[in-house]
């Protein structure tokens, strides 16, 4: 079977199972419930029905070739490479900035913790654990399943350490449960002491927010058409820009290497999100970003994300979470709790209204991914009359300004310097607590003794 085949085989086999994903988060409450991605189920799926499980009891079950888990590294390309093409900020408010302060203290907590007790059981019980397993978590939780599969591919193709892509599945997964789970008890507790403006109850989502089927009548356009299908169809003209940007990462990663062999760990996904942020400034500037489609944009990064979520998963090794089940556990439950106690006393004292559905938008975004947040909103916020929705939503992208360039660069520092990320990401901690405090704390400090 030839390359090309079997890339086709695979990319039939995951969209059977994302289908299949689909129809179980339709029909099973279990996972209207807890909010599931369908590309989780779809991924989970192909885990049990590929030849790790299913593979070992029956002769009939899903081959995945050798090259699925290649398919991260290229996904990532279509990932970033729309990141900034056609993007607009919205007007900054000051819930806006005071939960950015927020999200950017537990993203670099979670970090904190994450490095700190790998140290530990790296010196002590599991000497072999790499130091790159203790910024996991803080890509699973924060960044969710793409962000962590980022780092993981960084782990992975570098030779580093082999079991990166899976340790960065499984916290993900952790953190998406337990953002939903826990954001509920908040929720809970918000509903007894009377701190919500509306009332709060899962009846405020729509049938399609917890079934994921649009039904007719309800449904939007997902992009408008730039050019005219007689000339060339819309959505590939979205996909040549984005051709352009992948492009142009790879001839920069090309001379990069060139300069210094040190490139050589550097993912062409960094360079390509590099020219994505060089490129869509300059169309920004410039009345050629009409050619830009945002919407379109979006959908080209959740296609592949989707892809991605999913094919990593069902080919994660399934010894992957027996090997490291104690710093799974234990970390996992250092970070819930500091987020939770956290992300209380900041957004109490920080916000300067509208804190406790921030505080639920806050945790349910650090804990999984921005849809999460916004679901909890949604749950206590039906009809959008708090900022809760705009801020969290505008602290998400302006989180890209750390978050980003901390995913993409700091694998390779670890690989080198363990102890300078520490060092870095605990000032960072600082840091953004400290502003925090500065900027956002005075004014709202009273409301702490209510």
């Amino acid at each position: 079977m030839t390359t090309l085949v079997q890339i086709m085989y695979d990319f039939a086999s995951v969209s059977i199972l994302l289908l299949l994903g689909f129809l179980l988060r339709k029909k099973l409450k279990i996972f209207q419930k807890y909010f599931i991605p369908v590309s989780l189920i779809a991924g989970a799926l192909g885990l049990l029905l590929g030849p790790q499980v299913l593979g070992q009891v029956s002769p009939i079950y899903i081959p995945f070739s050798e090259t699925v888990p290649q398919w991260s590294t290229v996904l990532f390309c279509f990932v970033f490479g729309p990141t900034f093409l056609g993007i607009k900020m919205g007007k900054i408010n000051k819930n806006a900035i005071s939960a950015t302060l927020i999200n950017g203290t537990l993203h670099q907590m979670q970090a904190v913790v994450g490095l700190v007790c790998t140290l530990i059981f790296s010196k002590t019980i599991m000497k072999s654990l790499p130091m790159g397993f203790g910024l996991l978590p803080v890509y699973g939780f924060y960044g969710g399943h793409g962000m962590a599969n980022a780092a993981g591919v960084i782990f992975e193709e570098s030779g580093y350490w082999s079991d990166g892509i899976g340790a960065g599945m499984t916290f993900a997964t952790i953190g998406i449960i337990c953002g939903v789970v826990f954001g509920m008890v908040l929720i809970n507790k918000g509903i007894r002491k009377g701190y919500l403006k509306s009332t709060a109850s899962v009846d405020n989502l729509d049938e399609e927010d917890l079934t994921g089927y649009i039904p007719l009548g309800k449904r939007t356009t997902i992009g408008e058409g730039v050019s005219n299908p007689s000339a060339l169809d819309p959505l590939a003209l979205q996909f040549a820009l984005v051709g352009c940007v992948i492009i142009c990462g790879m001839i920069m990663r090309y001379f990069l290497l060139k300069i210094s062999p040190v490139m050589e760990n550097f993912p062409i996904f960094a360079t390509t999100f590099i020219c994505s942020l060089i490129i869509g400034t300059i169309l920004n500037r410039t009345k050629y970003v009409e050619y830009v489609d945002r919407n379109t944009m979006n959908r080209i990064t959740g296609l592949a994300l989707e892809y991605m979520i999913a094919s990593a998963i069902a080919t994660t090794s399934i010894g992957i979470f027996k090997k490291y089940w104690l710093p799974f556990v234990v970390i996992s439950v250092i970070i819930v709790a500091l987020d939770y106690i956290l992300v209380y006393y900041m957004s109490k004292k920080w916000n300067e209204s509208d804190w406790y559905e921030i505080m639920v938008g806050a945790f349910g975004m650090t804990m999984g991914v921005l849809a999460t947040g916004l679901l909890l909103i949604k749950v206590i916020d039906p009809e959008y009359k708090t900022s809760a929705t705009e801020s969290v939503s505008i602290a998400s992208t302006l989180g890209y300004v750390y978050q980003l360039p901390y995913t993409i660069l700091i694998p390779l520092v670890v690989m080198k310097n363990p102890n300078l990320v520490i060092i870095i990401s605990v000032v960072l901690l600082v840091a953004f607590f400290a502003a925090g405090e500065v900027i956002c704390g005075r004014t709202n400090k009273n409301r702490l003794r209510e």
